[in-house]
């Protein structure tokens, strides 16, 4: 079994592992992968200088591929007169819950709506995974009373 380049990216650092493993047959095609630097999702897959969907193991060149260990949670945050766009890093098994408030640096969030590939919630929980957007509004709270 040969070893093949593997070039793994979260955002916009991208680069080859720092060492570079023998792939299995099973590691090809696509889908979720064990890496040195934790789990990744394969993207592309390389022959001979051209991308392609899938292909034999043995005729694998480079398989691009990026960290699923941490997902971009997107959020579109109400601010009475404007709405900003905000994003955090987060497990993929972590759950965003219809009214509950998270922290997005010095803003706390209500949360209210969550979109996934599928559909729109008003209600429920949706693990990072799955999210698209999530909808929600300032929170003021009373600092002095």
């Amino acid at each position: 079994m040969r070893t093949r380049p593997r070039i793994l990216s979260l955002g916009s650092e991208r680069g080859p592992l720092p060492h570079d493993p023998a792939i299995h047959p099973d590691d090809v095609g696509g889908g979720h992968g064990p890496f040195p630097e934790g789990r990744a999702v394969v993207t592309a897959i390389e022959v001979e200088g051209k991308r392609v969907h899938q292909a034999k193991a043995s005729e694998v060149d480079t398989i691009w591929a990026k960290r699923a260990d941490k997902v971009w949670v997107a959020f579109s945050v109400n601010m009475a007169n404007r709405t900003v766009a905000r994003r955090i890093l987060a497990a993929p098994d972590e759950e965003f819950v219809v009214g509950d408030i998270v922290d997005l640096g010095r803003d706390r969030v209500l949360v209210h709506r969550i979109r996934t590939t599928h559909k729109t919630l008003r209600e429920g929980t949706v693990p990072a995974s799955d999210i698209v957007r999530v909808y929600g509004r300032i929170v003021r709270e009373r600092t002095s009373f």
